[in-house]
């Protein structure tokens, strides 16, 4: 295990919903990429796939110091929200991924963080021919669940669910999301600025606490929209 290298992993909806908060999600992402290089913890590799009905890589194993800036041309929201194929796929994808590393290069901490507005109504397509069937069909609330669960308690890799429009506790929870890791936005520009503010407060907090398991600090009024 590579001591102090933290991996974070964005699963971002990109669904059509999410227009009306685009700039902010760009804004916000930008602003916590430059809270993380700016607090100088330790290493860090940003991984970032985004979903509709299709799953794509934007950033993938990027040092902190070189993630580039998300733009209006590499998020763009469109389609419906296939959530639970897109977390189950980088779920499995990440674990190929850090089994076929060297025990010496795997990061201390791995940190799976999901952002969305709405709830799974989708799949995700087969990009050979998206007529047939996908094979991420096999991801349901239940079989993501399964998976954080051995994810957390195996391999001790923390996760964070992060929902507007919805129960966060409830959608979180039900895909195996614990105590703690799971926050309500308000899909506003103040929302989501606030959001992006706290997640990269608790993210610094975790990432400088050897040991540490995630979880979002005391919110005495989550479900208002803040300014930072």
């Amino acid at each position: 295990m590579k001591e102090n290298l933290t991996y974070l992993i964005f699963v971002v909806d990109r669904s059509g919903s999410m227009s009306s908060i685009c700039k902010d999600m760009i804004g916000g992402f930008n602003s916590f990429i430059k809270a993380q290089r700016d607090a100088k913890i330790g290493d860090a590799k940003v991984f970032f796939y985004q979903f509709d009905t299709e799953y794509e890589t934007v950033h993938e194993g990027i040092s902190l110091e070189d993630v580039p800036d998300l733009t209006d041309k590499t998020y763009v929201p469109r389609g419906s929200t296939a959530l639970y194929g897109s977390l189950g796929k980088t779920i499995t994808d990440m674990g190929i991924r850090l089994e076929n590393m060297p025990e010496n290069e795997r990061p201390e901490k791995v940190f799976v963080i999901t952002i969305t507005d709405g709830e799974d109504n989708a799949y995700l397509t087969n990009e050979s021919n998206i007529n047939e069937p996908s094979q991420y069909r096999v991801y349901t609330s239940e079989k993501v669940k399964e998976m954080i669960k051995h994810q957390t308690e195996v391999y001790k890799w923390d996760f964070a669910y992060i929902g507007a429009n919805q129960d966060a506790w409830s959608v979180g929870s039900g895909m195996g999301h614990g105590a703690g890791t799971t926050m309500g936005y308000v899909a506003s520009a103040a929302g989501t600025a606030y959001m992006f503010n706290k997640l990269s407060d608790d993210t610094s907090n975790y990432r400088s606490a050897k040991g540490a398991k995630f979880a979002f600090s005391p919110d005495p009024n989550p479900s208002t929209p803040k300014t930072p």
